[in-house]
């Protein structure tokens, strides 16, 4: 799989860690975080990184092969309280230029076309306080 705006985490726990920790925090852009393995997660990364690239240099993917190895870091992550509730065993999520989850996409959705993909990081921008 060929991808250019799109992060695979370390399937070292404690560098994983570090790497959210830098795309999240560190870098400017709009983050849509996908979760998990398997074949289905490679086509939806593949698509959510060709969206990303459709935004220039707003957007950016991670993907996290081990979820498990960033449960602290998702439980710090700020956002809606009922956004933050879908979290444990969903597929992904997108987050702000502020770091805010402001969509999740649920493990019992169907996988995430274009469309949706699109909307993740559409929620995400909308959430950017740009001055005037």
């Amino acid at each position: 799989m060929f991808t250019t705006r799109t992060t695979v985490l370390s399937s070292d726990p404690t560098i994983a860690r570090s790497e959210f920790d830098h795309w999240v925090h560190h870098e400017t852009v709009v983050t849509l975080v996908l979760l998990g393995t398997g074949a289905g997660i490679e086509s939806i990364v593949s698509d959510a990184d060709k969206m990303a690239n459709k935004l220039d240099n707003l957007a950016h993917v991670l993907w996290a092969r081990d979820p498990d190895a960033l449960a602290g870091e998702l439980e710090s992550l700020e956002g809606d309280a009922q956004l933050l509730k879908q979290l444990p065993g969903c597929r992904g999520f997108g987050l702000s230029l502020t770091d805010k989850v402001v969509d999740v996409i649920c493990s019992d959705e169907p996988p995430p076309d274009l469309v949706r993909l699109l909307q993740v990081f559409t929620k995400a921008l909308k959430q950017a306080k740009l001055p005037a």
